[in-house]
C-alpha cells in the first residue's frame, strides 16, 4: 500500500483545512497584489526624479491594446512591475516559509541516503 492511498476511506480521515487559513491565504494574497502594484507606482516615480532603471518610463503616452482599448504607458508598466514584485516577494515568502518549517520524516519513511566510500571520479 503507499503512502498516499485514494481510497475514500483515507480521504475521509484526511483532516479538513480551517477555514482561518483559507482567509489568511485570501489576505496575503490581496496584500501582495496591493503592495506590488504601490511600490511599482513608488519605483516609477522615483524612476521619475532620479534614473537608476536601465530603460526610461514615458509617461502622458497610450498603449493601442486591441479595438478601441488604449492603455496608459505608465498603468501598463506598473502591472509590469507589479508581477515582477509580486514573484519576488512570493519567492521571498516561501524561502522563509521553507527556513521556518523544515520537512520532517514520518516514521514510515526512508532514511535519507549517504554516500560512503571512495569518490569515483567522473568520465
Amino acid at each position: 500500500m503507499s503512502r498516499w492511498s485514494s481510497s475514500p476511506k483515507a480521504m475521509s480521515k484526511k483532516a479538513a483545512l480551517d477555514p482561518v487559513w483559507r482567509g489568511v491565504g485570501c489576505v496575503v494574497l490581496v496584500a501582495l497584489t496591493l503592495g506590488g502594484f504601490w511600490g511599482a507606482g513608488e519605483l516609477i516615480k522615483l524612476n521619475a526624479q532620479k534614473h537608476f532603471l536601465p530603460f526610461s518610463v514615458p509617461f502622458g503616452y497610450t498603449v493601442h491594446v486591441f479595438g478601441p482599448l488604449y492603455v496608459p504607458v505608465q498603468t501598463a508598466m506598473q502591472l509590469g512591475f507589479m508581477l515582477v514584485l509580486d514573484i519576488i516577494g512570493y519567492a521571498l515568502m516561501t524561502i522563509v516559509y521553507g527556513l521556518l518549517n523544515p520537512i520532517r520524516p514520518g516514521e514510515k519513511d526512508a532514511a535519507p541516503m549517504y554516500r560512503s566510500g571512495p569518490r569515483k571520479p567522473s568520465r
